[in-house]
């Protein structure tokens, strides 16, 4: 059984969608192209894409099940120490009083800043988004969209639900917080597999198994000016193929 491995080179961080809503789709690519520089933050991180694994949302919007590595201390999820993985952990997240960042599961992120008048409504820069924001006891509920159709849902910081330009409904489902699959229409079409401790141990697309492989990463201190290693935490190295090519 062959494991695909990847080089850890930079490439350059976020991205904004930018454009006007009726003139194209939406960008569901990774936030950049760009190889060999590091992201805004100076840390190095780059994007990986899981072969084989993807599904058309709407009109020419393809998303590809990708996760990326950075080098930034805080980073860390269901693939591990130094892994994110958007499809599975996009969220948003109120950053300033006037300001929210919704994370596509594409890996983009878009800012919407808060209306002056009305504090529930957001837009981005261009008003290419538009965002509402509801405040429940059971979880506060966060929703962008385009006017061509477009709508991206979040329920308590987490993605919950993507309705495409063409009227198809892909809907997120977690358990514990940890991502266990994606639906459309209300098919399965997607499942994830994690172990207790929440890593994601295989993805299941298209009747095939892809199964994740995990190592031991350094994470480090500084100690009387020394380099040292602070402890050892499980990372993703990489993903088996399920053909065994």
């Amino acid at each position: 059984m062959k494991t695909r491995t990847f080089a850890l080179v930079g490439l350059a961080g976020l991205s904004l969608l930018t454009g006007s809503a009726w003139s194209r789709p939406v960008d569901l690519s990774a936030p950049s192209g760009q190889v060999g520089v590091a992201d805004l933050h100076g840390y190095l991180a780059v994007w990986h894409e899981l072969e084989g694994v993807g599904f058309q949302m709407g009109k020419d919007s393809y998303l590809a099940l990708r996760y990326k590595f950075s080098s930034e201390p805080n980073t860390g999820g269901i693939l591990g120490s130094g892994f994110y993985c958007p499809m599975f952990e996009a969220r948003n997240t109120r950053i300033r009083e006037l300001m929210m960042r919704a994370v596509l599961p594409c890996g983009k992120q878009l800012y919407l800043r808060r209306d002056m008048v009305d504090p529930t409504k957001f837009q981005t820069v261009d008003q290419e988004w538009t965002g509402l924001l509801k405040t429940d006891p059971q979880g506060d509920e966060f929703t962008i969209w385009r006017d061509d159709g477009w709508k991206v849902r979040y329920f308590q910081g987490r993605l919950a639900a993507i309705t495409s330009d063409d009227n198809h409904e892909f809907t997120w489902t977690y358990e514990g917080g940890v991502a266990t699959g994606v639906s459309e229409d209300g098919v399965n079409l997607l499942q994830v597999e994690t172990n207790p401790a929440g890593l994601l141990t295989a993805v299941v697309f298209g009747g095939k198994r892809h199964e994740a492989d995990y190592g031991e990463r350094p994470l480090t201190e500084m100690l009387l000016g020394q380099t040292a290693i602070k402890q050892l935490v499980p990372a993703l190295s990489g993903f088996k193929s399920p053909d065994g090519k």
